[in-house]
C-alpha cells in the first residue's frame, strides 16, 4: 500500500469519525504568504548558531499577531486528542522497531541522553511538553504546513512538512518515528484546522516518550 493511498485513507476515517464540529476548538487563520518559505533557510542559520528556541520565540509571537484566534476549550480536549495519539500508536511502535533494526547502531538524540543522566530533568521536562510542542507546531504545522498546501497541495504538503520536521531534529535513529509523529499532526490539522489539537497531541506523544525513557 503507497504513503498516498495510507494519508488519504486516514483523512477520510478521522474526517468520518469526527464529522460534528466540536467546541473545543481553537479556530485558526493564517493568509499562507509564499515568502514565509524564507524562515526554513532562517531556522537553520539560527540552528547553527545554537538559538533555535529564540526563532521559535519570535515565530511564535508573529504567529498570535497574524491569526484570529476563538479560544472555547472542551475539558475533554486532552483526553480526546490522547484517544487520537492511541489509535496512531501501532504505527509509531511499528516504526520504532524498525528504526532500531536499521539504525540502533546510530547514537539516540542528545536529550535522552540528559534525561537518562537527569541532568536539568525539570527543566527538560517543561521544554519538552510545554514549549516544544507549542513553537513547533506553530512553525510546522500553522506556517510551513499551511504555506506548502498553497503550492503543493495536501498529500505533498503531509509528506514534506513531515519530513523537514524529522529533519530538523538532526538523528538518523528517531528520523522514522518523528517523521511519523508529523504525519499524524499534519493530518489532523488538515482534518480539523485547529492548531490546539495538534500542540496536545506532541505534547502527549513527548510526555508519553519521556517517561519510557526514565523507566529504561
Amino acid at each position: 500500500m503507497s504513503l498516498s493511498l495510507v494519508i488519504n485513507s486516514l483523512i477520510a476515517i478521522t474526517g468520518i469519525l469526527n464529522n460534528k464540529k466540536s467546541k473545543n476548538k481553537l479556530n485558526v487563520k493564517i493568509k499562507a504568504n509564499d515568502f514565509l518559505l524564507i524562515l526554513i533557510p532562517i531556522f537553520f542559520i539560527f540552528k547553527s548558531l545554537n538559538i533555535t528556541i529564540l526563532f521559535f520565540g519570535i515565530i511564535t509571537i508573529i504567529y498570535f499577531t497574524k491569526i484570529n484566534v476563538f479560544v472555547d476549550l472542551d475539558k475533554k480536549i486532552y483526553q480526546k486528542n490522547l484517544k487520537k495519539l492511541i489509535t496512531y500508536w501501532p504505527l509509531i511502535f511499528i516504526t520504532s522497531i524498525l528504526s532500531f533494526i536499521l539504525f540502533g547502531n546510530f547514537e539516540a538524540q542528545e536529550i535522552v541522553y540528559k534525561i537518562k543522566m537527569n541532568e536539568k530533568i525539570f527543566l527538560l521536562f517543561f521544554s519538552s511538553i510545554i514549549i516544544a510542542p507549542i513553537f513547533e507546531e506553530i512553525f510546522f504545522r500553522g506556517i510551513i504546513y499551511t504555506v506548502l498546501k498553497k503550492r503543493i497541495g495536501v498529500l505533498f504538503s503531509i509528506i514534506l512538512s513531515s519530513i523537514f520536521f524529522s529533519i530538523i531534529h538532526s538523528n538518523i535513529y528517531s528520523f522514522g518515528v518523528l517523521f511519523i509523529v508529523g504525519l499524524i499532526c499534519a493530518i489532523e490539522f488538515e482534518r480539523t484546522n485547529k492548531i490546539i489539537n495538534t500542540i496536545f497531541i506532541h505534547s502527549q506523544f513527548n510526555l508519553i516518550m519521556f517517561f519510557l525513557i526514565i523507566i529504561k
